[in-house]
């Protein structure tokens, strides 16, 4: 007697998995995912989550990650992010992304649209304290936010 009986049927795991998440033709798809982490001595880090949903042509992406436990001693993090755009046979193309961050009671609000001529535009909430090195617009054509990436 084998100590592997389901063996033979490992390679229609797979195909199994496929078909079971498998999203009708113009059905939303949702994506959602939690990752807790922790450091030494088993002490709670930091929460992260993630909500992907894609319907048809279009994505949307939301995710949060938060300090916990001890780790908010020494840094209090709280930061949720949110991207948008289509889906084309290229790929994701991002349309606006924005960002708000509060950081031991410092706060900080990112933006960047996306236009469809891939012309790129962003801001930041307060500007940077130090001189930042200006980018040039042809050193944005094609780029992605950390979401869409």
């Amino acid at each position: 007697m084998s100590h592997f009986p389901l063996l033979p049927f490992a390679g229609l795991l797979p195909l199994a998995l496929a078909a079971a998440s498998a999203v009708p033709d113009g059905k939303p798809e949702h994506v959602k995912y939690r990752v807790e982490v922790y450091g030494p001595a088993g002490l709670h880090v930091v929460t992260s989550r993630t909500e992907i949903e894609e319907t048809g042509d279009s994505y949307a992406i939301k995710s949060s990650i938060e300090t916990r436990g001890m780790a908010g001693w020494f840094v209090t993090m709280k930061s949720t992010a949110e991207a948008r755009g289509r889906l084309t046979a290229e790929g994701a193309q991002p349309e606006s992304f924005r960002s708000d961050t509060d950081r031991n009671g410092v706060q900080r609000h990112n933006k960047v649209t996306y236009a469809a001529d891939r012309a790129v535009s962003g801001s930041s909430t307060p500007p940077p304290k130090e001189p930042v090195k200006p980018v040039m617009p042809e050193q944005m054509h094609g780029t992605v936010d950390n979401l869409t990436a």
